[in-house]
């Protein structure tokens, strides 16, 4: 992968029963990174039912994570230990919402926003914006109030939401409805209707 480099000692020697550490290095150019995909990989990939034969995907361009690995080969005698490396680093924009506040109109559903920063075209790579609203906040546990004592129903420990047109469908409701909800590690669910 272009802009990733391992180095490390080309040799150590370990004499019996001593230890040594040396160090691995990945050094990586922000600039120089190429979305490349690895020679043994298959370009496109469709997906088929084994049991049907039927194509289920079409095939289409493979989706693929673009990284360098390789391994260290130590050896004592005839016996080898192979360790493996691993990187998959990816360049990031800096591309943002100007200021820290975005307010919709009332009675409006949109807005227009500022962006700042650059953005990333970049050898395969190309950065996408995306919208998200803040969910939930609540105060963290007092860590030294005993456990029975603390109040977990507003912790949000593990917080997500979703969307489902099949939990609607399961729940007797028109097809075309959709079910919004919200999980968390405390609240079972939270939901409503759309």
């Amino acid at each position: 992968m272009p802009g990733v480099e391992f180095s490390m000692p080309s040799s150590i020697t370990v004499q019996p029963g001593e230890k040594k550490n040396f160090q691995v290095k990945v050094t990586i150019d922000p600039a120089r990174l190429e979305k490349t995909m690895d020679p043994a990989m298959e370009k496109t990939q469709s997906s088929i039912d084994l049991n049907t034969g039927k194509t289920m995907v079409p095939e289409q361009a493979r989706q693929f994570i673009a990284s360098e690995s390789g391994r260290i080969k130590l050896t004592e005698g005839d016996q080898t230990l192979r360790v493996p490396l691993h990187a998959a680093p990816k360049p990031v924009s800096t591309m943002k919402v100007a200021g820290n506040n975005v307010q919709v109109p009332a009675g409006s559903s949109q807005t227009r926003v500022t962006l700042e920063g650059t953005e990333l075209n970049q050898g395969g790579y190309r950065s996408l914006l995306g919208a998200f609203e803040w969910g939930a906040s609540v105060n963290r546990v007092n860590p030294e109030q005993p456990v029975g004592q603390q109040r977990y129903e507003g912790e949000p420990a593990a917080c997500g939401c979703g969307l489902e047109r099949a939990r609607a469908q399961g729940c007797g409701q028109r097809p075309e409805r959709r079910h919004a909800f919200l999980r968390h590690q405390h609240v079972e669910e939270l939901g409503c209707d759309l």
